[in-house]
């Protein structure tokens, strides 16, 4: 796969999978499987596209690992909705749809930075 390939193929995984997860925080129960499978299509898509690039670029890495914690931020969404389901508490919605452009405001500035990266180390001037 060429550079540029490479790099849009990258930055696709990471929308896939950021745009899925960013949509099930907000989107009606009756998508939430749809979603749910097309996140974890792009979290495989993304793992196999890592694979076959360089580990021994440090930018690489921080990007994997921006990726990861970026992932895990979205956590904190999910168990106040669940607390809601559970009767725990109500949520308030305009503190949920916040929370989550937040988040998805992060993912495409990530998703920028990877493609620059991705992109740059193919074709050989980074790193």
């Amino acid at each position: 796969m060429t550079g540029k390939a490479s790099a849009l193929a990258f930055g696709a995984a990471q929308l896939l999978m950021f745009g899925s997860i960013s949509l099930l925080q907000i989107a009606p129960v009756q998508f939430f499987v749809p979603l749910l499978l097309t996140m974890h299509a792009g979290i495989l898509l993304f793992i196999k596209l890592k694979r076959g690039l360089s580990a021994n670029q440090p930018e690489l890495t921080r990007v994997t690992r921006g990726t990861y914690v970026l992932m895990a931020m979205y956590l904190p969404i999910l168990i106040y909705k669940l607390l809601d389901k559970l009767g725990l508490l109500h949520v308030h919605y305009p503190v949920l749809y916040s929370a989550t452009l937040a988040l998805a405001v992060l993912a495409v500035l990530l998703i920028v930075h990877s493609l620059r990266v991705v992109g740059c180390a193919s074709a050989g001037r980074y790193g």
